[in-house]
């Protein structure tokens, strides 16, 4: 599947600002960097850790608070719709399209990304949608910056860098899901280099 790149935790959240800190714990990773697209990557993939439980290491509180935030959310909607582009949007097959996908054995000229089966239910992903994404971020997120940073970007025989991304959102209400102590394992990369 792949390996986690960041421990990410919530430092503070005021308003419509979000302090973030980043520790870079893959050794290819050098640098986080201050896109508008990390950043809503950060409100997204927080907001689907939180609501499918993929907390790990946090005290048993910090996961049903974060788990009960992400199911009221007053922006769930749109964090859905953000989701799906980032993640790819799952579509129901037949079990023929499924055999006929499952014969070929590859994903090249498919329109989907991956496809699988799980209790007799068939299903495929299609591909993230880098471009509309990107375009949602600069909606989105009103400023992104780096601060406070230890040992960042990474220096030979360093520890670990560390640093803070401070998000600015245009709607101060996508950050409802996340709290101060909240943390969790990423993989969010920049999808402006699939443009």
């Amino acid at each position: 599947m792949g390996s986690d790149l960041f421990r990410v935790r919530v430092i503070s959240r005021r308003g419509p600002v979000l302090h973030a800190r980043y520790k870079i714990v893959h050794p290819d990773v050098f640098a986080v960097e201050d896109t508008k697209n990390i950043a809503l990557q950060t409100l997204t993939d927080s907001f689907w850790k939180c609501r499918e439980g993929y907390l790990w290491d946090v005290p048993e509180p910090v996961r049903k608070k974060a788990e009960t935030l992400a199911d009221g959310h007053p922006r769930r909607a749109l964090l859905e719709r953000w989701l799906t582009m980032a993640h790819g949007q799952e579509v129901e097959l037949t079990p023929e399209e499924y055999a006929s996908l499952t014969l070929a054995r590859t994903a090249e000229g498919s329109r989907y990304s991956s496809w699988g089966q799980s209790n007799g239910r068939y299903t495929a992903t299609l591909p993230t949608d880098y471009r509309g994404f990107v375009a949602e971020a600069a909606r989105a997120i009103a400023s992104v910056s780096l601060a406070d940073p230890r040992n960042h970007p990474r220096a030979a025989g360093g520890p670990d860098p560390e640093v803070t991304l401070v998000i600015t959102v245009a709607d101060g209400l996508v950050l409802h899901h996340l709290f101060t102590g909240l943390e969790w394992d990423s993989r969010v990369y920049d999808f402006e280099g699939y443009l």
